[in-house]
C-alpha cells in the first residue's frame, strides 16, 4: 500500500510526540502545504467522528494529536508510572512561574539538581533557552501539552 498524504501527516504527528508546524510536517513528509492542510482537515474530521477521547489541536500554528482536556485526569492516572519525578515537575513549575529565568536562579531556589532537570526538560521540549540572554522559558509545547493558552492562565 502506498502511503497517502493523510497517512504521512498522521504518522509525522504521532511519531513527533510534540506539536508540529506545517513547515515541520512539510520537511518530514515532502508534501505540498495544500496537501498537508487537506490531510489535517481529514484527520480532524475522522478523530471527531470516531475517536471520542482524542483531538487534533491547533495552537499558534502548531498541530498535535492529544487526549481531550476533559479526560486529562484519566490519562494522568494511566501514565503515572511514566510521569517525570516530583523534583523535575517542581523545577518546571518554577520556570513557568518565574520565566524568563537563568539556570543559576533556578538552582539557587531548587538546588544543584535543577541543572540536570533543566537539561531533561529541554530534551523533552518543555522549556527552551532564549538565544539573546540565555534565560529559560516554557516552550509552546508546554502550553499545548497542558492545554494552557498563555502565561496569564498559569496558576499564581
Amino acid at each position: 500500500m502506498d502511503p497517502t498524504p493523510r497517512m504521512m501527516v498522521e504518522a509525522a504527528l504521532f511519531a513527533a510526540g510534540r506539536p508540529l508546524s506545517i513547515d515541520e510536517i512539510q520537511r518530514a513528509t515532502k508534501l505540498k502545504k495544500n496537501e498537508i492542510i487537506k490531510a489535517l482537515e481529514e484527520i480532524k474530521g475522522d478523530i471527531e467522528a470516531h475517536m471520542q477521547s482524542l483531538e487534533l489541536a491547533e495552537v499558534d500554528g502548531m498541530y498535535v494529536i492529544r487526549v481531550r482536556p476533559e479526560l486529562s485526569v484519566v490519562a494522568k492516572r494511566a501514565s503515572a508510572g511514566r510521569a517525570m519525578g516530583r523534583g523535575v515537575l517542581k523545577t518546571l513549575a518554577f520556570i513557568a512561574k518565574n520565566q524568563p529565568v537563568l539556570a543559576k536562579e533556578v538552582a539557587a531556589i531548587r538546588g544543584s539538581s535543577a541543572y540536570s532537570h533543566i537539561k531533561y526538560l529541554e530534551k523533552l521540549g518543555l522549556i527552551k533557552k532564549r538565544p539573546d540572554d540565555g534565560k529559560y522559558e516554557v516552550s509552546q509545547y508546554f502550553y499545548v501539552l497542558f492545554n494552557i493558552h498563555n502565561s496569564e492562565e498559569l496558576p499564581s
